[in-house]
């Protein structure tokens, strides 16, 4: 898109060209351009992938319920679906879990258990014990802004 004695309209490394504000519709009527607000298509764009986390060194992903010494059931809802999504957890060493009485211990595992087009059920299990069956405890980042939960129902 360019000659020697122009200026090229594409030029960076790959020669991009972008396209904004494009509607296609099938058929053969043309009707006006529909913009969306941000908001809406944000929404729109969940229903297809979200990204939890991250946000704070110490994000709290939520409360869980022990039914063990070492293990919880933790529930993470998110915005529906198109699909039953997957889910990918960043490294175990990411997370921590706090019992009742506060005390931080590192995850050894987070396991999906369960899985719906809102919510997902997980299986915390905490380094060294120390929780109570029928109690409390926090889910969260072990001081680390990499800590994630991707939940991925993409096509």
């Amino acid at each position: 898109m360019g000659t020697v004695n122009q200026i090229n309209a594409c030029d960076d490394t790959a020669n991009n060209f972008q396209i904004a504000l494009v509607d296609q519709r099938v058929g053969n009527v043309s009707l006006p351009f529909q913009h969306r607000e941000f908001g809406v298509e944000f929404d729109v764009i969940k229903r297809y992938y979200e990204d939890i986390g991250g946000d704070a060194a110490f994000y709290m992903y939520g409360i869980a319920q022990a039914f063990s010494t070492t293990q919880a059931y933790l529930h993470i809802f998110y915005s529906q679906k198109r699909a039953i999504p997957t889910v990918a957890v960043s490294a175990n060493s990411h997370f921590a879990v706090a019992d009742a009485a506060g005390s931080l211990a590192a995850m050894s595992a987070l396991t999906i258990d369960q899985m719906g087009l809102t919510a997902a059920r997980f299986i915390v299990t905490r380094t060294g014990g120390g929780l109570v069956a029928g109690n409390a405890a926090q889910v969260l980042a072990n001081n680390e802004l990499a800590s994630r939960i991707t939940i991925s129902a993409e096509l």
